[in-house]
């Protein structure tokens, strides 16, 4: 059933994230603030270029020096920043930064995606270092207000619709996360930031898996 809904949805000349919107404020009950990601050709991004998420390349505001360390001394990888202007509700989270960078260490074996490294970059870094042109790839933050049903774990054909325009995307943040298996066993987590799928840039996670950020751990799920 939630198939016929997507193809409804995707339909002629309305792209995903009009469809996203569509249904989302279509569908009754409280409402809660999410951001998609889009990469690339997908989308600038609702700032457009004055933006400074992105994914892969250079970490804006950093030095080689504040760069986050892997246990054989080397930097860490830098998978994407999220700008807070872009999500100005992370900037409640952290006072003083104007971004957040997301690290791993060797991301294509994928053996480290429990101790991924989250570093707030301070606005004052942020201006001294923007670190533009370095290889990264333009990650398009699109807000949309969506049902806050739609990350239960029970759901109706059109929460389920909606939930897999959600999901098709390459991450959203904020909300609650996506799991792939059964998530039971972790009991007690801490606060959910966002989650991401392979697509965002070299993460091996398994059969299309994702990763899921919180404030003070890291995890991933896969098929």
């Amino acid at each position: 059933c939630s198939g016929r809904f997507e193809a409804a949805l995707t339909s002629g000349k309305e792209t995903k994230r009009d469809a996203l919107a569509r249904l989302a404020n279509e569908i009754v009950g409280e409402k809660t603030r999410i951001y998609v990601f889009a990469l690339g050709d997908e989308g600038e991004g609702a700032r457009g270029v004055t933006s400074l998420s992105r994914a892969g390349g250079s970490a804006p505001g950093l030095t080689e020096a504040m760069l986050p360390k892997g246990d054989d001394g080397e930097p860490k990888e830098h998978i994407l920043t999220l700008d807070f202007a872009d999500i100005p509700e992370l900037a409640r989270r952290y006072p003083g930064a104007g971004a957040l960078a997301l690290f791993v260490e060797n991301p294509t074996l994928g053996d480290a995606l429990d101790d991924c490294t989250l570093v707030p970059i301070a606005r004052a870094d942020l201006e001294a270092n923007p670190a533009r042109g370095t290889g990264e790839r333009a990650l398009g933050v699109y807000p949309v207000d969506v049902p806050a049903a739609v990350f239960d774990r029970e759901l109706t054909p059109e929460l389920r619709a909606l939930r897999g325009l959600i999901f098709n995307h390459v991450g959203h943040a904020l909300g609650g996360p996506f799991w792939i298996q059964e998530a039971d066993e972790y009991g007690v987590i801490d606060e959910f930031l966002f989650e991401v799928s392979e697509r965002i840039g070299d993460l091996n996670l398994g059969d299309s898996g994702e990763l899921y950020l919180f404030s003070g751990s890291s995890m991933m799920q896969c098929y």
